[in-house]
């Protein structure tokens, strides 16, 4: 038999009478061979970041608060279903108690992209096998992507219509929320005040710094969409322009000043 109905033990909580199923087949031989396809099919997966959100729970206390060996983190028993796409991983942790996870696979520890056998291949879904470490490298990235997020759709909300889908575009890809649409090269993307690795950020001088040059990119863009009400060039052009006129201390050298 696979299972059976049976009584539940009286003093835990549960109405009288009720009964609960459980399962006689533990599947060890279908789970053996979903592993060992993922296994066989990570190496055919591309490095890339990964994504898992989740609503109604909450991390233990391990993954903040680090052991006796310095190690924030724990291992997940079963399958873990993640995605290359971020939207994906915050739609399903819209709710109270959410969580998003951003995963770094590597040249050992990766997954087996599903998407196409899959039957939500919008999903992205990347698979990662059972007892799979997860170690915390950050938390602060999440915040700062936020705040970028939220950065392009105030520049987007305040500027004519014209204007404010480009200059909200051109504000995620200088934060590096997203690249060109030319992809662009990744060392480009990293030099954006967004597009660290996470544990650069876990520093108080970085993190405060792609703060800073995070607001200096959206009064760039607010300002380049102000000059081009004048005519004349780009959007992307006056934004390059304009740009070097936020930092602490400004190289005038090359600008017509007049007499």
């Amino acid at each position: 038999r696979l299972g059976e109905w049976a009584a539940t033990a009286a003093g835990k909580g549960e109405p009288s009478g009720a009964v609960r199923w459980t399962w006689h087949n533990q599947y060890s031989t279908t789970i053996h061979a979903i592993n060992s396809i993922i296994v066989k099919l990570s190496p055919l997966t591309k490095i890339t970041p990964l994504y898992r959100g989740w609503m109604g729970a909450t991390l233990p206390e391990a993954f903040f608060k680090p052991d006796a060996l310095g190690f924030r983190g724990g291992v997940e028993y079963g399958f873990s279903s993640t995605t290359t796409d971020r939207a994906q991983a915050v739609h399903y942790a819209e709710g109270k108690a959410s969580t998003v996870l951003q995963l770094e696979m590597g040249m050992i520890d990766r997954g087996a992209d599903v998407s196409w056998l899959s039957q939500y291949p919008h999903e992205r879904e990347t698979l990662l096998p059972p007892l799979m470490g997860l170690q915390v490298a950050g938390k602060r990235l999440k915040l700062l992507t936020d705040m970028g997020a939220q950065m392009a759709a105030e520049v987007r909300r305040g500027l004519a219509e014209a204007a404010a889908a480009e200059a909200s575009q051109l504000v995620r890809i200088r934060l590096g929320l997203e690249r060109c649409a030319d992809g662009g090269a990744e060392d480009e993307r990293l030099m954006a005040p967004l597009g660290d690795k996470a544990e650069a950020y876990n520093y108080d001088l970085r993190f405060q710094a792609a703060v800073g040059d995070a607001l200096k990119v959206k009064r760039a863009a607010v300002l380049a969409a102000a000059m081009q009400r004048g005519g004349g060039g780009g959007l992307a052009a006056a934004m390059v322009a304009v740009l070097p006129l936020q930092a602490s201390r400004v190289d005038l050298t090359g600008f017509d000043l007049g007499d």
